[in-house]
């Protein structure tokens, strides 16, 4: 790594320990962030005639495995099919990508899109950086439907959630005391700007974005 690169990685590692700081002002180490499903539509026998929704709130951990344990929710909820799609929603934050004092291969190289539901870290098996977290997401719940024997009819999207939303079932982040440690001890750039995002909607509401963390 070029001097230059090392210098930058230590400035981001101390940064961590300031955000970490503010979070812990605002909030403690038993916090837990959601990720909820929500059904739009009606449910009769088992059947929603519409959508489910993936409501994310900044867990930056959200993977396969909370798809997984969200889909088992799901069926033992009562329902047994849905005659609509999975949708993940993009509301919670801004979609702002860029910082005062970023270098421009930041987005590219070193931090990943923050949005309010995540998935897989908002990287691909190859480790690129995607702006379709919140449609993934919706896939592998979909996904994970159809093997519980739950079918969907239509194939998994995203967009901004309409309003009526029942809720079905909500399932919590590991506590920030784990977060935190993940995000300091790793250096985790994508949990950084996630929750910097988080803060920031928590003390000044609205859409969570990176000017509002800072």
């Amino acid at each position: 790594m070029e001097r230059n690169s090392l210098c930058q990685f230590w400035k981001l590692s101390n940064q961590k320990l300031l955000l970490s700081m503010a979070l812990l002002h605002r909030t403690s180490l038993r916090t837990r962030v959601r990720t909820q499903v929500f059904a739009k539509g009606t449910t009769a026998n088992g059947v929603l005639r519409g959508d489910l929704w993936i409501v994310g709130h900044g867990d930056p951990e959200v993977d396969r495995a909370t798809m997984t344990a969200l889909a088992r929710a799901v069926d033992v909820s009562g329902i047994e099919r849905v005659r609509g799609r999975v949708m993940g929603a993009t509301t919670g934050f801004l979609r702002d990508w860029w910082a005062p004092g970023w270098q421009d291969y930041f987005p590219r190289d070193y931090i990943a899109l923050p949005t309010a539901l995540a998935f897989e870290g908002n990287a691909d098996a190859r480790g690129v950086h995607i702006r379709d977290p919140e449609r993934r997401a919706a896939r592998s719940l979909t996904k994970q439907l159809r093997a519980r024997g739950v079918p969907v009819t239509k194939d998994a999207g995203a967009g901004i959630p309409p309003g009526g939303l029942r809720r079905v079932v909500t399932r919590r982040s590991a506590s920030f005391e784990v977060l935190l440690r993940h995000m300091n001890r790793r250096s985790r750039n994508f949990h950084a700007e996630v929750l910097g995002k988080w803060l920031g909607r928590l003390v000044h509401g609205g859409a969570g974005s990176i000017a509002k963390g800072a």
